[in-house]
């Protein structure tokens, strides 16, 4: 299976070969685990404090640094399955092959 990971590191240095490596593994490692068959992209930005909270009060009037952004490409509500999955189709990648009874929120697994 094929999927897009793209890593940026705002840092430019030698290190971020070996980071950029180790994160596409871990992310390959996840989705093969996970079952994911339908290809896919991911997108990782690895900055600072000061990159965060600039992307934390662009995209979400909050003037402050925090550990991890994720940006779900589709809004769903944990707990609530749509009434049609059309709108949810990518173009490129077809529908999500998954049962819909696996699919979730983002942040539903962990509890958020």
């Amino acid at each position: 299976m094929k999927h897009r990971i793209v890593i940026r590191c705002e840092g430019r240095s030698l290190r971020d070969f070996a980071l950029k490596q180790q994160i596409s593994k871990c992310i390959t490692a996840a989705l093969a685990h996970q079952g994911v068959n339908t290809p896919c992209e991911i997108n990782v930005l690895v900055t600072d404090d000061e990159g965060i909270r600039a992307i934390n009060n662009a995209y979400r009037k909050i003037d402050k640094a925090t550990d991890v952004l994720s940006f779900p490409m589709f809004e769903l509500t944990a707990g609530q399955l749509p009434a049609s999955w059309e709108a949810y189709k990518d173009p490129d990648t077809g529908p999500d092959s998954r049962p819909l009874s696996s699919a979730t929120a983002p942040g539903a697994r962990s509890g958020i």
